[in-house]
């Protein structure tokens, strides 16, 4: 007969935790606490927040649990190395020379012009919808964001991705932008290519759909 096994953690804080009694706070102080005490790097932390998930995805399918912590838990931010955080906008000349590369792309160009004279990041840009636009008062409601799930095989290599449409990353990621001039040029342009007759997207209300993909 099956039981509710305990999570045991071994280190300052020696003892056994119950599947139950496992919050995603006290993930993501455990993975915190793996970049700032042990060093680990970004890819390797996510891996063992995907391994997490998947052994807690397992354990509701076996009736052990009911919620799956690890979900919830945010992975910490990469630490700025020295000389890093100044500096990161591209010059005039940079966002010239990557727009004239892209300017015969009809999905790159807008997507790439959109992204550099609003700041919205990329899953946001993919989860916009014509209902976020507003026309007249020239603004952008950012409300949702497209995230990339993993799933990782029994040697820790990543097995699936998938896209799915959900939050924004944080609650005041959520916010509505003044779009210049050129974003609503743009805007305009993707909305006479999404009325073109060989436009079959079947997701028009997408702003950034393509013609043969759900985006």
């Amino acid at each position: 007969m099956l039981r509710k096994p305990k999570v045991t953690r071994r280190g300052k804080n020696e003892g056994s935790v119950p599947l139950d009694g496992l919050t995603s706070l006290k993930v993501q102080t455990f993975l915190h606490q793996l970049q700032a005490e042990k060093h680990l790097s970004q890819r390797t932390i996510s891996l063992i927040r995907g391994t997490l998930i998947q052994m807690y995805d397992y354990a509701i399918e076996m009736g052990l649990t009911q919620n799956n912590p690890a979900r919830n838990a945010k992975l910490p931010r990469q630490p700025c190395r020295a000389g890093e955080g100044a500096g990161k906008a591209i010059s005039i000349t940079q966002r010239e020379a990557i727009l004239k590369a892209a300017e015969s792309d009809p999905i790159m160009c807008p997507a790439i012009t959109m992204l550099m004279f609003t700041g919205m990041r990329v899953g946001e840009m993919l989860a916009l919808q014509w209902k976020h636009i507003a026309f007249q008062a020239k603004t952008i409601a950012i409300r949702q964001s497209v995230t990339r799930e993993l799933t990782f095989d029994d040697e820790g290599k990543t097995a699936t991705m998938t896209d799915a449409l959900g939050a924004t990353k944080t609650r005041t990621s959520q916010r509505v932008l003044q779009v210049p001039d050129i974003g609503r040029s743009i805007i305009i342009g993707l909305q006479e290519i999404q009325s073109c007759q060989w436009f079959e997207s079947r997701n028009k209300r997408f702003i950034h759909a393509t013609h043969n993909q759900t985006h």
